[in-house]
Parts: C-alpha cells; sequence; structure tokens
C-alpha cells in the first residue's frame, strides 16, 4: 500500500502487536489492489469511505467517561471470514476480513444472476440497473456487519477492549476475552447486536436520504417503504445463507454462540417488527410468512446449495414445535 491514512498505520500497528498466533489470522491492513476481491477494490473503497464518514458524524453524539470517541472501520488481510472489534490509540476499530468481503460478493454476484428478482422487486432490469442492484446490496451486506460490530460496542459487548483485547466474531480471539460468552447469553448478545444494526439500518433506509437514492437507480415497481423492506430482507437473508453450513442438531441449539441461519433471521424479522411499531405503524403488516417465504426462496435458487437449503429447512421444522418456540422465546 502506497498510502496510508493515520487511522490505517494505527489499525496496521494493532496487528502487527498481537501475539504470533493472531498475528498470523489478522496480518494487518488489507491491499485491495492485490487482494482476492481486487475486480471490486474501488467498491469496497467508496464504501469504506461511506462508512468512515457516517461513523464520524455518528460519533459525536457519543460521550464515553473519557469524552467523545472516535471510531474507524478498515479492511482486514486475512482468509477467514470474520469481523473484530478493538480498542487502540485512543481509536474503536471495527475490521472486516478479506475472507468476509469474497463472501459478501459471491453472494451479490449470485443474486446479479438471479431472474426472479425481477418480479419480487418489481424492476425492469437492464444492465445499469442489474449493477446497481449488485453495488446497493454489497454496501447493505458491509453496512449491516459494521454496524452489528458497532452494536457489540455500544452495548457494553467489548467491555475490556481497552486492555488491548479484539473480539472476533466468528471464533475467540484472545482466550481470557470475557465477553465472547458462549450459549444462550452468548447468542442473546449476537441478536442485540443484530438488533442494532437494524435499526440503525431501517432508521437510514426508511427516514433518511438513502432511501431515496436507490429508488432513483432501480425504478421499482413497488411502493417505496414495500421495495426498501424487500431489498433490505433479501440482502441480510444472502449474507447469512451463504455463510459456510453447519449441520444442525437441536439438542445443541443453546450451545452456540451465534444463532443459526433461519433461526437468526426470525430473530431479526422480529427486530424489523418492532423498528416498524415504533417509528412507522402502517409498515407492521409488511412481515408475513408468505413473503418471508418467497425472498427465501429467491435466495435459495441463487445460492444452489442443496446442502445449506436441507439445513435451513431443518431449522425451521425445529421452529415450529413447542421445543423450538420455547427457544425463540428464551
Amino acid at each position: 500500500i502506497l498510502y496510508m491514512t493515520p487511522e490505517q498505520e494505527s489499525f496496521d500497528r494493532y496487528c502487527k502487536s498481537l501475539p504470533p498466533d493472531e498475528s498470523a489470522r489478522f496480518e494487518g491492513v488489507l491491499n485491495l489492489d492485490t487482494s482476492s476481491v481486487k475486480e471490486l477494490s474501488k467498491a469496497f473503497v467508496d464504501i469504506r469511505g461511506e462508512i468512515n464518514d457516517r461513523l464520524k458524524v455518528n460519533a459525536r453524539q457519543i460521550i464515553g467517561p473519557d469524552g467523545t470517541v472516535q471510531l474507524s472501520m478498515e479492511y482486514v488481510e486475512s482468509t477467514e471470514v470474520n469481523a473484530m472489534a478493538f480498542f487502540f490509540e485512543d481509536i474503536y476499530f471495527i475490521g472486516i476480513t478479506e475472507g468476509m468481503l469474497k463472501l459478501f460478493s459471491n453472494s451479490c454476484t449470485a443474486l446479479w444472476r438471479l431472474e426472479p428478482l425481477a418480479d419480487l422487486l418489481e424492476v425492469r432490469f437492464n444492465p445499469k440497473r442489474r449493477n446497481s442492484l449488485f453495488q446497493i446490496v454489497l454496501l447493505l451486506q458491509l453496512q449491516f456487519i459494521s454496524n452489528h460490530e458497532l452494536g457489540h460496542m455500544f452495548h457494553g459487548h467489548c467491555g475490556d477492549l481497552r486492555s488491548g483485547r479484539f473480539q472476533a466474531e466468528f471464533g475467540i480471539g484472545i482466550k481470557e476475552l470475557v465477553a465472547n460468552s458462549f450459549g444462550i447469553e452468548g447468542q442473546a448478545r449476537e441478536l442485540e447486536a443484530d438488533g442494532y444494526a437494524v435499526n440503525l439500518l431501517l432508521s437510514n433506509l426508511l427516514n433518511g436520504p438513502s432511501g431515496d437514492a436507490i429508488l432513483e437507480k432501480l425504478q421499482p415497481g413497488l411502493e417505496k417503504e414495500d421495495f426498501l423492506l424487500t431489498l433490505f430482507v433479501l440482502a441480510i437473508g444472502t449474507l447469512l445463507y451463504f455463510l459456510e453450513p453447519k449441520p444442525f442438531d437441536p439438542s445443541l441449539v443453546r450451545a452456540d454462540t451465534h444463532s443459526q441461519g433461519v433461526i437468526r433471521m426470525n430473530i431479526i424479522l422480529g427486530e424489523i417488527i418492532g423498528w416498524c411499531n415504533f417509528n412507522r405503524m402502517e409498515l407492521t403488516e409488511w412481515v408475513s410468512l408468505e413473503r418471508f417465504q418467497w425472498i427465501l426462496s429467491c435466495v435459495q435458487v441463487a445460492a444452489e446449495s442443496p446442502e445449506q437449503q436441507a439445513i435451513w429447512r431443518e431449522q425451521g421444522t425445529f421452529l415450529q414445535t413447542n421445543e423450538g418456540r420455547a427457544y425463540l422465546n428464551e
């Protein structure tokens, strides 16, 4: 990298200061021009700039014990599909790995090719609109993950970041990290962070200028709110669907750090309904089982993964049992 901002230099120093086993996982600031997603380097640079601009604006409203906070998001040289949060040199950092960027790229490419989206979104696609859809879904997915990490910080899940530790989204970072709790409490923290991301993104899409800009680019036949909510669920559902499949075992459902696929999507839909109840009561009828199934069926066709489809079907069947409903309530 020929030039790094002061924030990137700080981010890079932190990664290189980690113990050997950790610095081998997270090597430093990613050089997008030589990465596995170099064909999208401009898009990822633009998205990083937009997210960091918004973080700077929002950080002015966050007053901690030592005053205002500084937030920054960067890409990490790492093949892991992961995200991380840490505090270093007076900056709260969010890191998104190269492996996660590749997952974004693969999932958005699959949607880009999918013809049934024209009916789902009521968009008359041409090459320009199809490319715009790719960029918009990519931005939504990256914002969701970065805002999810911000949600961990905001809700106090990363209370010991100031002692030099980091929180990795998937898997344990430094062994003694208390914030990475397992089981139902860990899942609750993850879903709390999801809720934070949902609220930020929906407020931006439906109560801010971003939604109008998207409508201008795609010119859908659907009403604004209907279209933007459908697009949002499509983007997040595709992201979760493309994560590496894990065999579903109902007896272990409370043991993992994250709720799995369709279970997590059900909770996210609850967050969407909660946002609508609080902000836009007329939208509460938007979320229906039929609409959810239609969106997920498009995701399944795009992914072309019978293995993942079977796993999500098993999870959906579990949620309809008394045990599954009790788990969701818990």
